[in-house]
């Protein structure tokens, strides 16, 4: 089933050597998401065909907070 989940990200660059030829700058993003996974439906399990239980996959979801790092290079 879809469920909602969202990211928002906060780019931050700053560019340290400005010249005719070649830019060179360094950035960071901090970032966070949140996934809402929810519950499985339930399923029967069964042992030669009679039913003996019944079985899911509870509620969930995750959050991740992550930073990407880098240099780049302005030709």
């Amino acid at each position: 089933k879809p469920r909602i989940g969202f990211s928002v990200e906060a780019p931050v660059s700053y560019e340290f050597h400005e010249g005719e030829e070649i830019s060179v700058m360094v950035f960071g993003i901090p970032y966070y998401q949140k996934w809402n996974i929810g519950a499985s439906d339930t399923v029967i399990l069964t042992q030669g065909g009679v039913p003996v239980a019944a079985a899911l996959e509870p509620d969930s979801s995750t959050d991740m907070y992550g930073l990407r790092l880098g240099v780049g290079f302005h030709f």
